[in-house]
């Protein structure tokens, strides 16, 4: 290698430059690219095609979604309040015929309709896991036993969500520290 070809580079457009412009052209090759791998600068132009390019971000600084568990039970705790409201409507509406007919059903409808409700919200969002289904199925499930509890806990709460009537109806259904399972009542 010669010492010349140490002083003089070909750019890439064909000119012929001395090592002081090659140096200078260095300097702002790198000053560019620091300004482009800055954290503050989102969007660069090109200078070739004299695009504006978005820079890849990094990740957001939002807050991060909660584990898949605890978006299953807070999908479970909906659709039980969701279905106990729809049931409670039902009843205001429904003839005495039909009320005596399903009351002896009661306790299977209990579960068994806010489980429909889970599966068609699960088809309706395209959700396959099977693992959330069996913490939402659950969580309803559970929910169904021990809702009367939380409205013994904290009824100014669910007066906000739901009727006086509502309430009292889920407050006279069972006592307070129980799980009702059908015709079954346990203790806790």
């Amino acid at each position: 290698m010669s010492a010349d070809y140490a002083m003089v580079q070909r750019s890439t457009d064909g000119r012929i430059m001395t090592s002081t412009t090659f140096a200078t052209q260095q300097k702002v090759f790198a000053k560019r690219m620091k300004k482009i791998e800055s954290g503050r600068n989102r969007r660069w132009k090109d200078p070739h095609t004299g695009f504006s390019v978005t820079k890849k971000a990094g990740p957001k600084k939002s807050m991060p979604a909660p584990p898949s568990f605890v978006r299953s039970v807070i999908v479970g705790i909906a659709v039980l309040l969701v279905a106990r409201y729809a049931l409670f409507q039902a009843e205001i509406y429904a003839s005495e015929d039909v009320l005596a007919y399903a009351a002896e059903y009661m306790p299977i409808i209990v579960v068994a309709f806010p489980l429909f409700l889970l599966i068609a919200a699960r088809m309706m969002l395209g959700r396959k896991g099977l693992l959330s289904f069996g913490m939402q199925a659950g969580t309803v499930v559970l929910g169904a036993a021990a809702l009367h509890n939380a409205v013994w806990l904290a009824p100014d709460v669910f007066l906000q969500l739901f009727s006086p009537e509502w309430v009292n109806g889920v407050k006279a259904s069972a006592e307070p520290g129980t799980l009702v399972l059908g015709p079954l009542t346990y203790r806790l």
